[in-house]
Parts: structure tokens; C-alpha cells; sequence
């Protein structure tokens, strides 16, 4: 959209898909591969690396603690 007063030209604000562009350049998959629960996940982990890390080092250590129990239990 442009903007022009007196015939002169005041503004402009321009729009496009960013994600269209990142795609000609291939920074980013094709929409098809991202619809699949693979590429979600894939491009969720992209987008939230920190709370991807997070949730990974919780699970990692709810899964040695949970080892641990069991070897607690056992008496090893």
C-alpha cells in the first residue's frame, strides 16, 4: 500500500509471506513435510530450542531417576 499526499509520495508499507520466501530459498521445508507429526515436531524444535532443551533434560532425568529406583529396589 502506498501513501501519497499532493501527489507526492508520503509512505509505503509492504506485506509478504516470509515463510514463502524462506521456502524459494530453501531455509525452510516444503509445507507438505511440515504437516506430517515428523516435520511438526521438527520445526517446533527449531522454533522453541530452548524449551525443546528443557523438556529433553527433564525427561532424561525422570528416566535416570526412574533407573535408579529400580536398581534401589532390586538392592544393587
Amino acid at each position: 500500500m502506498v501513501e501519497l499526499k499532493d501527489g507526492r509520495f508520503v509512505s509505503d508499507q509492504f506485506y509478504f509471506d516470509s515463510g514463502l520466501i524462506l521456502r524459494q530459498m530453501g531455509l525452510m521445508p516444503p509445507l507438505a513435510s511440515i504437516r506430517t507429526a515428523v516435520g511438526h515436531a521438527v520445526l517446533w524444535v527449531a522454533v522453541n530450542r530452548a524449551r525443546a532443551v528443557v523438556a529433553a533434560a527433564v525427561i532424561l532425568a525422570a528416566a535416570v531417576i526412574g533407573l535408579r529406583r529400580r536398581r534401589f529396589r532390586s538392592g544393587r
